[in-house]
């Protein structure tokens, strides 16, 4: 008798028994069933072959080859409508139904019987969303990864970017003030290389989008050999990143963007990546980082040392990006840099001259500003901090 396989679950084998028993029904019906063959299904699927032949007389009788279901306390679409209504209580729905069935209405299960029954017919991401909302609920969800790394002739550097802003979690001394400054950054998808950033002080604006795209596109130090002209970027709905200038911008050098949907982070799961890294490898080692352990009052612990000048800031978070480049291997490029997997790749890059490029990144506001001895007036003048770049 072949040696039965381990089975994963009672689950899988209730799943398995249908198709089990139909195969070797239609052996039977052709005279064609012999006890070895039984035998050998049943070692297969990690059972007995007295189970396998009682399955079998069975479907004789009556013609059934799946597992009778038991009668059993269901979720129904009212009662999950109601546990909704109560925020995803159980105890509640519990007390609702023992005081309809008082009411002469269909008896009420055991509180235990009850929650058996969540478990079973709601998954973990329905509870939480029932309980919490939305973004609990998007918190189960089981997301693909988009391939990447050596093997993938479909895949190359410059295929799309993501772009994204980050808010760094740490505060730093801007002319006196404690202020938070802001990434926007551009990261090649293919080979995770950093192409190129600007930080603002404040929140960022389109501008500060020109300014990064216009430091990713150059592949120039400190951020070469990334850059040139992508086929395509990603980008989310934020409000300066859907602006005319933006996207008048792209559309300058024929390059397409991606808008993808509100509160869906897992679309750029790339520069969304970037982001928890920097926070962890880079803000939560600076003085004045802004999520630091709390005491049992809920006050954060003083900071250690005065805030860093915005200037070091930049240069810090510059020579990050330049490790995370060079140095940092990654597991997703089969242990390679995002340099070397830059490197190996031979899909040709486009440069754009960098006076051309100068050109195209300027956007006329479609005002007419008057000089004079004062100054110029009517022309809206905004101005950001790029990274030594």
């Amino acid at each position: 008798m072949p040696e039965p396989f381990p089975i994963a679950d009672t689950e899988s084998l209730h799943q398995l028994r249908a198709p089990v028993t139909r195969r070797l029904m239609a052996l039977r019906e052709r005279g064609e069933l012999r006890t070895w063959q039984v035998e050998l299904a049943a070692a297969s699927i990690g059972t007995s072959s007295r189970t396998v032949f009682r399955w079998l007389k069975q479907a004789r009788l009556d013609g059934r080859c799946e597992r009778k279901e038991r009668d059993r306390f269901a979720i129904t679409d009212e009662l999950r409508a109601e546990l909704a209504s109560l925020g995803g209580n159980a105890a509640a729905l519990h007390r609702a139904l023992l005081t309809r069935a008082l009411q002469a209405g269909p008896p009420a299960p055991s509180l235990a019987t009850l929650h058996r029954a969540l478990r079973r017919d709601l998954t973990p991401g329905h509870r939480a969303g029932l309980v919490t909302g939305e973004r609990a609920r998007r918190a189960y969800d089981v997301h693909l990864r988009r391939p990447k790394g050596p093997g993938r002739p479909d895949v190359h550097r410059n295929l799309v970017w993501e772009g994204d802003h980050v808010e760094a979690s740490v505060y730093v001394d801007v002319d006196g003030t404690l202020r938070k400054p802001w990434v926007t950054w551009f990261v090649d998808c293919a080979t995770n290389g950093i192409c190129g950033l600007a930080v603002t002080p404040t929140r960022p604006s389109s501008a500060s989008i020109q300014v990064a795209l216009r430091a990713a596109m150059l592949r120039k130090a400190p951020y070469g050999p990334f850059g040139g002209v992508p086929l395509a970027v990603r980008i989310d709905q934020g409000a300066d990143f859907l602006s005319r200038i933006v996207t008048q911008t792209l559309g300058r050098f024929a390059i397409p963007a991606g808008v993808l949907p509100g509160y869906c982070p897992h679309l750029k799961g790339t520069v969304e990546n970037l982001n928890g890294c920097v926070k962890k490898m880079l803000f939560a080692a600076m003085p004045h980082y802004s999520e630091i352990p709390t005491r049992m009052n809920g006050k954060p612990y003083a900071p250690e040392g005065p805030a860093l000048p915005f200037e070091v800031f930049v240069d810090r978070l510059q020579d990050w990006v330049t490790d995370w480049n060079h140095h940092i291997v990654k597991d997703s490029l089969g242990k390679r840099t995002p340099v070397q997997a830059w490197e190996a790749d031979a899909w040709p890059v486009e440069d754009i001259p960098a006076e051309d490029l100068r050109l195209l990144t300027m956007v006329d506001d479609g005002k007419n500003a008057r000089s004079s001895a004062a100054g110029c007036r009517g022309a809206r003048v905004s101005a950001c901090i790029t990274a030594r770049g």
